[in-house]
């Protein structure tokens, strides 16, 4: 009966007041008139000239506008057949919960129905962002746990793949190392190729022992002069003996005189 901020007077469905004996009482004193259903005051004048009624209205006024707003959410709830849309939610729930708490007498059993309907839902659809909540945590650590999984999972195959080239080359340098073992009498300078490249391969017991073989054996060198005829050599002296073209006079040029005697 008191809307906005001047209060005046409005008609309610009957089926908002339970005491029907009270409702009658009022009416034969001519305080409320009924018509097709709908009862109100039978004039604006007594929001002013009742003292009890202007006390009532003073005193509560918050509460009897929190109340004509439940009233109205309860009945356009029924009228919608009870669609959960139209319940209750968020801020209008708790300001109707909190007075509804204090003015449960006030209440009637639409508004009892609509009120407890409208905390239920709120209630399961708090439940249900809490699941999901949970829900969306689990996913989360489930995908930081794969992805360091998955992370380790890429170093220890890094680290296989490096082991296995290792020993691939491992077994590379010891093949060839073989291989310069066995060509060293035939090819010494092939076999020193060989065992070298193993040892840049893979520094293994069997490439350096090759490399070391080879380096110990003097191995023949062709040496490239310049073009035309060779008419001698320099070649380091061995003090035990002397070669046998000294002791000839044999130079080894063909169109040379033999040592000791004079060109003519």
């Amino acid at each position: 009966m008191v809307a906005g901020t001047a209060d005046t007077r409005r008609r309610v469905p009957r089926a908002e007041l339970e005491d029907a004996g009270l409702l009658d009482r009022y009416v034969e004193q001519r305080l409320l008139t009924v018509h097709a259903g709908t009862v109100e005051i039978a004039h604006e004048a007594l929001l002013t000239a009742w003292p009890r009624l202007r006390e009532w209205v003073d005193a509560d006024r918050a509460g009897l506008r929190v109340h004509r707003q439940l009233t109205d959410a309860a009945r356009i709830w029924q009228q919608a057949e009870r669609d959960p849309h139209a319940l209750l939610r968020g801020g209008r729930l708790s300001t109707a919960a909190e007075w509804a708490a204090d003015h449960r007498p006030a209440l009637n059993q639409a508004e009892r129905e609509f009120l407890a309907a409208s905390a239920a839902t709120a209630a399961a659809e708090e439940a249900a962002r809490r699941r999901r909540g949970r829900r969306l945590r689990t996913l989360l650590a489930v995908a930081c746990a794969l992805l360091l999984l998955s992370g380790g999972l890429v170093g220890v195959l890094f680290r296989q793949r490096g082991v296995a080239e290792g020993q691939r080359d491992a077994a590379i340098s010891r093949r060839v190392a073989t291989d310069a073992d066995r060509l060293r009498e035939v090819d010494r300078n092939l076999a020193m190729q060989l065992a070298l490249a193993a040892y840049r391969i893979a520094p293994t017991v069997e490439a350096r022992s090759s490399l070391v073989d080879s380096s110990a054996v003097p191995a023949p060198t062709r040496l490239l002069g310049a073009p035309g005829v060779l008419q001698a050599v320099a070649a380091p002296r061995t003090p035990a003996r002397s070669p046998p073209a000294a002791r000839t006079g044999w130079s080894g040029c063909g169109t040379c005189p033999p040592a000791g005697s004079s060109a003519r």
